[in-house]
């Protein structure tokens, strides 16, 4: 092995963007909140064209972005709200005090932009005109959190509407600078209010799991539409129903599925099979219409049932409460592309399909993220019920992903001509965490599995596998040989034999035809975090939390050489046909 050492450059990076809180959606972009900053992400490439960095690292709590998509309104932890040219470099145009004696947790533009309303915390409602810079209007007849605004246009006009979490509405005339009603119709939190195109009807959402259609001009109860669920978001989608004589809206809420109401009939157009969004849905509004072609125009579904292909730029953003941003294809609800925008320690990566187009991520979650690396969409992988630690990619199938779980379990997913990936099986058998997965280098009929119940097993590979069904696996070897939790473990390239790192201290070599332990590499002084076999050579690489990396001799067990690190080593790899060893 040379001593030489290699420098790598980064070529590629993709990080968390989103951690919290409704994000704003424009034509071409996703305006979402991260920490102390504002992240503006294409949705064409997921890739981050702008950061916003707010000064003193203040907390964003809530964002808005005008009509248009020019400007966008931040609210802070300082009660300061700033104008953010988004069409310009600049970071800020200019901020002012909310006047607010607690947050801001709503912020709603008028049709024109030059108004801004917002609620808080403290139950006011005050509305800004951010081209003089100044507030207008300070309503104070309020109890509960404000949800939600809506500005209604009203013949010359414009009302301002109110939602709050005690399930009141307020209307209140912007001109008289006066309440004109409150309506207490819903029975827990007003979570979003929306206009129909012809902005005689507003429909609004709650957690009291109603729909209510209410008449702009005489503020009065249309109909209630019970929907069975806890509502967060509605989403106007009626031009794509032109065969439907009123509107036609999409609930999103605590079930983590989409379904098209008819709001006439107060029934159901298109439910979605099965929920995409186990933790609940927490938004859903459109991108709006971004259409180049004029066959476009007439494609957005005539069709009753929704099976129309809907207009081609035009989608419904949904987030929900795992930070995954998915967009909707308005009309039969297949979903068109996912952004996974917050993921927490990094665990496990691996280079997935034929041309490792796609990259295996997991990331302290029983879920497993899949990123097309050309455009960063993701597919969530589910079906672990606890933080999956390992995974692993078939050499001889690229196709095949190995997935364990602290839930005892082992998985394998298969990457579908169509690019989609489903878990085709199951292995059942540890008592304990799995820690380690992998495959044979040679075959792809059988991989191993290690675990805190200090055992490791050998399980055979189905022949074929079916999308519908889950096959179920069971170990046909076992073997223990270790004091301690196995934690790593790696097959030799021709496929004869395995070694193990245990927190125990030691690595132990293994026979695969006997299953029965061969010899025992000592000398480290702290857990082992990852072993890996020479390509090449008669020797092992074993990595411990003791700060070294150590490389063995197969045919007498000893150290040929220990590699010092300043921190723990997690991992360890050779390269280069075994000319280099890279450790992180």
């Amino acid at each position: 092995m040379s001593k030489e050492k290699i420098n790598f450059s980064k070529s590629l990076e993709y990080g968390p963007f989103y951690s919290a809180g409704k994000i704003s959606v424009t034509q071409d972009h996703l305006i979402c909140i991260y920490k102390t900053q504002v992240n503006v992400v294409s949705k064409d490439t997921g890739k981050l064209t702008r950061i916003i960095q707010l000064s003193d690292g203040l907390s964003v709590t809530c964002n808005q972005v005008t009509p248009n998509g020019q400007k966008l309104a931040v609210a802070d932890t300082l009660l300061q709200i700033s104008l953010i040219d988004l069409s310009s470099e600049e970071t800020h145009n200019y901020s002012w005090r909310s006047l607010h004696s607690n947050h801001v947790q709503s912020m709603k533009f008028n049709e024109g932009g030059n108004l801004l309303a917002t609620g808080g915390i403290d139950s006011v409602v005050k509305v800004w005109d951010i081209e003089h810079r100044y507030c207008t209007h300070n309503f104070k007849r309020n109890s509960g959190i404000i949800r939600c605004l809506l500005f209604v246009p009203c013949g010359e006009e414009v009302n301002l509407l109110s939602g709050s979490d005690n399930g009141e509405i307020c209307l209140y005339n912007l001109r008289r600078k006066s309440v004109i009603k409150t309506c207490s119709h819903h029975s827990a939190a007003v979570t979003d209010m929306i206009l129909t195109e012809d902005s005689q009807t507003m429909l609004s959402s709650g957690r009291d799991s109603i729909v209510t259609m209410w008449d702009t001009k005489t503020f009065t109860i249309q109909k209630t539409i019970p929907v069975f669920e806890s509502i967060e978001s509605l989403v106007l989608v009626a031009r794509h129903f032109k065969k439907k004589k009123g509107p036609c809206f999409i609930t999103a809420g605590s079930k983590g599925v989409l379904n098209v109401w008819d709001a006439n009939k107060g029934t159901t157009i298109v439910k979605q099979a099965e929920s995409k969004h186990k933790s609940g849905i927490m938004q859903a509004t459109s991108t709006g219409m971004t259409l180049d072609r004029d066959e476009d125009k007439d494609e957005a579904g005539d069709d009753d049932d929704g099976g129309g292909g809907g207009s081609c730029g035009e989608s419904v953003v949904v987030v929900d409460n795992d930070c995954i941003i998915s967009l909707y294809n308005p009309t039969d609800l297949s979903c068109r592309k996912q952004f996974c925008g917050f993921f927490d320690d990094v665990l496990e990566v691996r280079f997935f399909g034929f041309k490792e187009e796609f990259m295996a991520v997991a990331s302290n979650s029983e879920n497993i993220a899949v990123y097309k690396i050309s455009d960063w969409t993701c597919q969530v992988l589910r079906g672990h019920t606890d933080i999956v630690v390992g995974l692993d990619i078939c050499p001889t199938k690229p196709q095949l992903l190995a997935s364990c779980s602290k839930d005892k379990t082992i998985r394998l997913w298969l990457l579908t001509k169509d690019k989609s990936v489903c878990c085709v099986a199951i292995g059942y058998g540890h008592s304990m965490s799995v820690d380690a997965v992998t495959f044979f280098r040679t075959s792809s009929s059988k991989l191993l599995s290690v675990s805190t119940d200090c055992t490791v097993k050998m399980w055979k590979i189905p022949a074929e596998f079916s999308k519908k069904e889950s096959a179920v696996m069971k170990a046909n070897q076992m073997g223990s040989g270790h004091s301690k939790t196995i934690s790593c473990v790696a097959v030799s390239p021709n496929d004869n034999l395995f070694v193990t790192g245990s927190e125990d201290h030691t690595a132990k070599l293994w026979d695969v035809s006997s299953f029965e332990v061969l010899g025992t590499f000592k000398g480290h002084k702290s857990r082992l975090t990852s072993v890996a076999f020479s390509p090449v050579d008669k020797c092992v690489s074993t990595a411990s939390h003791d700060r070294t990396v150590r490389v063995w001799k197969i045919s007498d067990f000893s150290t040929a050489m220990v590699l010092n690190h300043e921190m723990p080593v997690m991992k360890v790899l050779f390269l280069n046909n075994g000319r280099h060893v890279i450790t992180g």
